[in-house]
């Protein structure tokens, strides 16, 4: 075998820096486009509820991104993702509602306290492979959970945290923004989802984003060329920690309210499926998946208590019928479509 069939996206991803400012310029269109579309939603949907809905599509769509660098790009499969997001929300809402905080600093605090055990839980996960990574953070986000139910003192145990304040933006020498308004919550929520967004994008479409596609596919090859396995995948635990506490952070000031629940372990397998159903090897699958699963409960919960049913009739006719999810099924549809038109 050559040396050139040997070369694993590891070492073939070696772009300049101009080819890398324009890779990132490129990549950030499909971001930008999204952000100016969702930005019409409280044109459309002028009432609270419907405006709230729309916030809690946005931070599920972020959380479903981070997870998806782990799923998609690189190959692991996390049954607890779901413990980063809640220790970011967590974390805001104690900041903000017994240190009064500022919003920012509370989700920074968030974000960094996420980011931090994703490191520390990082280094002993990323070390197992299939199944047992599987378990372990299964177990880990279960640990969580457990910390977060029994330690009244800080969480409030099962009662939660309740009356987290939504806090005020202030931006200098321009206005101060009440983000009681859920006008103005959406927007900030927007702003900052699509900073996440932009920044998974940048990262799937760099040289590090091609060398995790390659542990995916082969992690004994991207070992064999010289890349350091452990290490590639502690750094995308990391980053994916820290942007689901990032959602979490955001969370917190949004629901007012938080609970030893969203450290659940159904809270995690919730959002896998969620990513699996718009299809982990697009980008912009488990955002739109994520979206749509919470719509489909929302539409079905006005219908049957029995949602949960339905919902999961659903998701099981997709994973049978379209593996690749709704937007792989799309993406392979349209690419069908070029090459028909190529050939003629």
């Amino acid at each position: 075998m050559s040396a050139e069939a040997l070369r694993s996206p590891l070492a073939a991803a070696r772009p300049d820096a101009w080819g890398a400012w324009r890779e990132a310029a490129g990549a950030l269109r499909g971001v930008l486009l999204f952000v100016a579309l969702a930005a019409f939603v409280p044109v459309v949907f002028t009432d609270a509820y419907h405006l709230r809905l729309a916030t809690e599509v946005l931070i599920n769509a972020l959380l479903a991104t981070s997870l998806n660098l782990l799923v998609g790009y690189g190959g692991m499969v996390s049954l607890g993702h779901a413990a980063f997001f809640g220790v970011g929300a967590y974390t805001s809402g104690l900041l903000l509602l017994r240190a009064e905080q500022p919003v920012l600093v509370s989700m920074a605090a968030g974000v960094v306290m996420s980011a931090v055990l994703a490191w520390v839980i990082g280094a002993f996960c990323v070390r197992t492979a299939e199944v047992y990574f599987a378990m372990l953070t299964l177990a880990f986000g279960q640990l969580l959970f457990v910390v977060a139910y029994y330690w009244v003192g800080l969480t409030r145990g099962d009662d939660g945290l309740v009356g987290i304040p939504a806090g005020r933006l202030a931006i200098p020498g321009v206005a101060r923004l009440d983000l009681g308004d859920p006008v103005a919550f959406y927007f900030f929520t927007l702003v900052v989802v699509g900073a996440g967004m932009a920044v998974c994008r940048i990262v799937v479409g760099s040289s590090f984003g091609m060398s995790l596609r390659g542990l995916r596919e082969n992690r004994q090859r991207v070992a064999f060329v010289g890349g350091d396995v452990a290490r590639l995948r502690l750094r995308v635990f990391v980053l994916a920690g820290t942007i689901a506490g990032l959602a979490g952070g955001v969370y917190a000031p949004f629901q007012g309210f938080v609970s030893p629940e969203i450290l659940y372990w159904t809270r995690s397998g919730e959002i896998l499926l969620a990513t699996v159903l718009g299809g982990i090897y697009s980008f912009w699958g488990p955002p739109v998946g994520a979206g749509l699963m919470l719509m489909l409960k929302d539409a079905l919960l006005a219908y049957t208590e029995r949602w949960k049913l339905a919902l999961g009739l659903a998701l099981l006719l997709i994973v049978l019928f379209l593996p690749g999810g709704l937007i792989g099924y799309l993406e392979a549809k349209v690419g069908d479509v070029r090459q028909r038109r190529r050939r003629s």
